[in-house]
Formats: structure tokens, C-alpha cells, sequence
């Protein structure tokens, strides 16, 4: 009933479902406005066209997931904002290799929840989320990249000893200047945590400071 009455309104594309199944509860997300959607959506056609340029593949080679509600019984089901996996998957329970999420800044914390429960309840299939943060007063981006890795060491598949971590975290200031917190010199995505299938030229898909720069600038010109 919910879900018809935000179609009436034309609402729908601007809200994400949550729903605590252990508390029997449903939480709605009303975004305030389209920063944070023109955002991901367009960090994710970077990304995309990056993929179509590897070798060996192209716009065909991943499939993109909306606002498509994921269920975990007993714990919680949720909607994204943004991902894709590779064609290969079919069926429509499967889930994204990789995850966008994107808000306003100071719910960050609230978007880590989110990128700790993509990798823990996905069983291994979403390998990397991307959290980006926006402010509009000032202009600022935060965008942090999560993954599991093993306990203060390399990363790894879901196992007993593997935790969702932060890996690479950037801002960028209304100048475009890029910082890392923790020293990260790059932004890359794994070919393996895209593709489930190991390929031998296999390239990362990979953004420089430069590349964040040109982005958040082309995204703050449309902010302004």
C-alpha cells in the first residue's frame, strides 16, 4: 500500500525500502533532493564505461541492479541505490558484486551499516561497496570503499575470520583536492570482485586523484 501511494505521487525513484524483518518494521528513505542520486548513478556510468574499455569486454559484460530489494529473512531486507555484477549471474535473487551507496554527509555511519550489510549477508557475492558522501554547504565529497578483509590484514572472502573494513577512503574540497586519511593513492576496484570468473590479463578497474578531481568538479558545477 505504501509502495502504490508513492507511485501516485511520483515519489517512488526517490525513496529506498529497509525492512527489519526481525522487528517486523519497514524504515522509508525520502532523499531531500537529487545531489546524492545524480551522484551515484553517475560514479556508476564511470565506472561502467571503465568495464566496457577492459579488454575482453563491454556494455554488455556487467549487468546494472536499481532499487531492487534484496531478502534476507530474518534479518533485514533492503533496496540499494546503485550496483552491478557480471552477466554471467541470472535469476532474480541473485546479488550485485559491487554496491553504491550514496547520502548526505553526516549519515555516514548509517551508510557503513549499509556497506557492512551488503558484504556480510550477500554470502560472499557483493565483494565491494562504494559509500559517497555529499555536503552542498560547503561543496564536498566523501567517498569510501569497504570490502572484507581478514582482522588488521589482506583481504579475503567471506570466511569466520573476515570483517567488513573501510580499504580506501577519499575527500575532495570545492577546489577538487583529493585526500586519503589512509594514504590511499587510488581508487581501484578488483577484476575479481567484479567478475567471478579469474581472467589472465584481468585489469582493475582504477581511478586517479586526477580522475576523482575531473569528477567532483563536473558533479559540484551541477550542485551549484
Amino acid at each position: 500500500m505504501i509502495e502504490q501511494e508513492l507511485r501516485k505521487v511520483q515519489l517512488r525513484n526517490a525513496v529506498r525500502l529497509t525492512f527489519e524483518n526481525a522487528l517486523d518494521a519497514a524504515i522509508i528513505l525520502i532523499t531531500p533532493g537529487p545531489e546524492h542520486s545524480r551522484v551515484g548513478i553517475s560514479l556508476y556510468t564511470e565506472i561502467i564505461a571503465k568495464i566496457a574499455s577492459t579488454p575482453g569486454h563491454g556494455w554488455l559484460s556487467v549487468e546494472g541492479f536499481g532499487a531492487t530489494l534484496l531478502q534476507v529473512p530474518g534479518v533485514r531486507s533492503k533496496e540499494g541505490d546503485r550496483g552491478f555484477g557480471p552477466n554471467t549471474r541470472a535469476g532474480r535473487s541473485v546479488w550485485p558484486s559491487v554496491m553504491i551507496e550514496a547520502g548526505y554527509a553526516g549519515g555516514e555511519d548509517f551508510l557503513r551499516l549499509d556497506a557492512q550489510w551488503w558484504l556480510i549477508n550477500s554470502a560472499s557475492s557483493t565483494r565491494f561497496v562504494i559509500l559517497v558522501f555529499v555536503t552542498k554547504y560547503p561543496l564536498a565529497f566523501g567517498i569510501e570503499c569497504w570490502s572484507m578483509t581478514e582482522s588488521g590484514g589482506p583481504e579475503c572472502r567471506q570466511t569466520s575470520a573476515c570483517v567488513p573494513t573501510c580499504v580506501d577512503n577519499f575527500n575532495i574540497d570545492s577546489f577538487g583536492k583529493v585526500k586519503s586519511p589512509l594514504g590511499s593513492t587510488e581508487l581501484r576496484i578488483p577484476y575479481t570482485y567484479i567478475f567471478d570468473e579469474p581472467q589472465g590479463d584481468a585489469q582493475d578497474v582504477v581511478f586517479s586523484f586526477d580522475e576523482l578531481t575531473e569528477f567532483a568538479l563536473e558533479r559540484y558545477a551541477m550542485m551549484m
